[in-house]
């Protein structure tokens, strides 16, 4: 399990976004996940949107103009709300930049593995995550566009 000391975990507006030590990344689990739609999200499976536009609270996932956000796998987390199964996925745009190319190549921020990350919830197939202000938001998973 991902401990809250070994990583960076930020919190915004969109999504979490986080930092992992490469060998913590032994804990990464590479399993499908089935949508609230029926689809099936692979590891390495790209889309363009996921959800429905709701309200503030339950919120879509859009991706900006040629970009495109990828599935990776699964992570058990230590969150400080408790334990919790993080869904990682990586963004790249159209001429392969990653969305954290300024972490990346920084000093301090380097040495991690950067990933967009939300909470999952197996049983009512949605992603989940607290915003900076302090609101839970749950995505629904009952459409997706795939890249």
């Amino acid at each position: 399990m991902l401990k809250r000391d070994t990583c960076f975990l930020f919190s915004t507006d969109t999504c979490y976004v986080i930092g992992v030590r490469p060998s913590d990344l032994t804990d990464l689990r590479l399993v499908p996940i089935r949508l609230e739609c029926g689809e099936v999200l692979k590891p390495g499976d790209g889309f363009k949107e996921i959800g429905t536009k709701g309200y503030a609270a339950n919120p879509a996932i859009y991706m900006a103009e040629g970009w495109t956000q990828y599935y990776t796998g699964l992570m058990p987390h230590d969150h400080s709300s408790g334990p919790t199964t993080l869904a990682l996925f990586k963004a790249w745009s159209a001429e392969g930049e990653s969305a954290f190319k300024s972490r990346e190549d920084s000093e301090r921020y380097g040495a991690f593995e950067w990933f967009i990350a939300y909470s999952w919830s197996e049983a009512n197939k949605s992603f989940g995550f607290w915003s900076p202000a302090v609101s839970l938001r749950w995505i629904n998973t009952d459409r997706i566009i795939r890249a």
